[in-house]
């Protein structure tokens, strides 16, 4: 018993599936490695793809220092409505993170990054590790961190680190500009040997590159400077306003309506336009670019005769292509339509052992109908019909006999109509002779035949 248990998680490690990522280098800022103690170390992960499929999935990112675990991050690959694209079969993306120094002594320190699916195990997790070294240098001047990729319209912090390795405490005056326009002042205290910060608040109006000074004075005096530059992306925000369909469509007709798109966002951008019905891809539309506070129309074409009769579920999702949306909330939106089967009007009558049926296509639509024939609830015979919008025709069921039947009508498996007819009198013969005239014509012939046959064997014969 003990060995089947203990084979029992090798199975289940054997069995999962299995994709080979890999990392094929690591670059980081500053460019040199060398990185002043407080300074966050950049890191660009090129991570690989050794499949030939395309990969989309979550891959955990682990970076450790002097083998002690400082970063965890996951990274969701292949979300194209989170601006994230797959990895092509062969190909490579690359991810950023930051690595804090504000703890690590000044010198050289070990690198290590690893890479994981979450989904799948590795075939060849060796390559999934990559190392390095990297310095740690004291601090002796100011420098700014902030977000290197800004979005339009989002707040973000600008952090002035500044340092005072003198053994007199200071008391500076630290100034902010952006591309040359002050946005604000603080004054600052810095203790001796230490390192104190100022933080500033910057909204980005616009898209484009930005640059970043801080200005530090002592009294009077310049004490420090540091700059950095910046690239926003351009922003939106849409969202879909409205959609105009029918709530209810008969099955062939076409559901047509209109999806009104707004762009809230400050930057004007294209927009995919895909609509599903029951999460299957039905339609894909690019809207020319909407501009800051406007709108665009895509329209709706859906075919229903491959649908089934009963309720369905539309979904239109917005994909910008120009911009980031900043609220990614409101770009999907779903409503329900009914498909109903095609209604018909229906008459019934008997006649001399048949059932004559008229059915009349009341719908907008092309549609096929099946007329079926039953007898206390079992099939007798069935027709199936093609028609045109408001036309009719006549079903005739023949060699009917007497009794209580019912006509149903189906449209696309969906009965639709019906009607109760009693059929009185058997079917008339081909000469126009009542079946009950045959059977009276069959007893007098009988009874002819017996009585001749009575009398001959009553004949007495001459004897010879």
């Amino acid at each position: 018993m003990l060995l089947p248990l203990l084979m029992m998680p090798l199975a289940h490690a054997t069995s999962q599936q299995q994709w080979d990522l890999s990392i094929d280098r690591i670059t980081v800022l500053p460019l040199n490695g060398e990185v002043q103690q407080g300074q966050p170390l950049t890191l660009t992960i090129y991570i690989r793809n050794r499949e030939f499929k395309v990969f989309s999935g979550i891959v955990k990112v682990s970076v450790y220092v002097d083998e002690d675990l400082k970063v965890v991050e996951f990274w969701e690959i292949g979300n194209v409505s989170k601006g994230s694209i797959p990895i092509p079969a062969g190909g490579y993306t690359t991810v950023t993170t930051k690595v804090p120094t504000s703890n690590l002594t000044v010198g050289v320190h070990d690198l290590k990054v690893t890479v994981e699916s979450k989904e799948y195990g590795d075939p060849r997790p060796e390559d999934n590790t990559y190392t390095m070294k990297f310095s740690v240098i004291p601090l002796v001047e100011a420098f700014i961190d902030v977000e290197r990729e800004m979005i339009q319209g989002r707040e973000y912090f600008v952090k002035v680190h500044i340092p005072n390795p003198s053994g007199d405490a200071l008391d500076l005056r630290v100034r902010l500009f952006v591309n040359d326009t002050e946005i604000g002042a603080q004054s600052l205290y810095v203790p001796p040997k230490s390192i104190s910060m100022a933080e500033f608040p910057f909204t980005p109006p616009s898209a484009g590159t930005f640059k970043l000074v801080a200005l530090i004075t002592r009294g009077e005096r310049p004490y420090s400077q540091a700059s950095a530059k910046v690239h926003v992306k351009p922003s939106c925000d849409v969202h879909v306003k409205e959609v105009s369909v029918p709530k209810r469509v008969q099955r062939g007709e076409v559901l047509s309506g209109k999806i009104r798109v707004v762009n809230e966002g400050p930057s004007p951008t294209r927009v995919n336009v895909t609509v599903y019905v029951d999460d299957v891809l039905i339609d894909s539309q690019l809207l020319d670019t909407l501009p800051p506070k406007g709108e665009g129309f895509a329209d709706v074409e859906i075919p229903t005769l491959e649908l089934a009769v009963g309720n369905h579920t539309l979904t239109v999702s917005l994909i910008p292509l120009d911009g980031v949306d900043v609220d990614r909330a409101n770009n999907d939106h779903s409503l329900s339509f009914q498909i109903v089967p095609l209604p018909v009007s229906l008459s019934a009558s008997p006649s001399d052992g048949t059932i004559e049926v008229n059915l009349t296509n009341v719908g907008g639509v092309l549609g096929t109908f099946d007329i079926v024939l039953l007898r206390e609830g079992e099939e007798i015979d069935h027709s199936s019909i093609t028609l045109d919008p408001g036309s009719s025709q006549l079903i005739v069921f023949k060699g009917v006999s007497p009794g209580n039947y019912t006509v149903t009508v189906l449209s696309y498996g969906v009965a639709v109509a019906s009607a109760a007819i009693t059929v009185t009198s058997f079917p008339a013969s081909s000469e126009g002779i009542s079946p009950y005239w045959g059977l009276v014509i069959g007893i007098v012939v009988a009874l002819a035949a017996y009585f001749a046959l009575t009398k001959l064997r009553r004949r007495k014969w001459p004897t010879s």
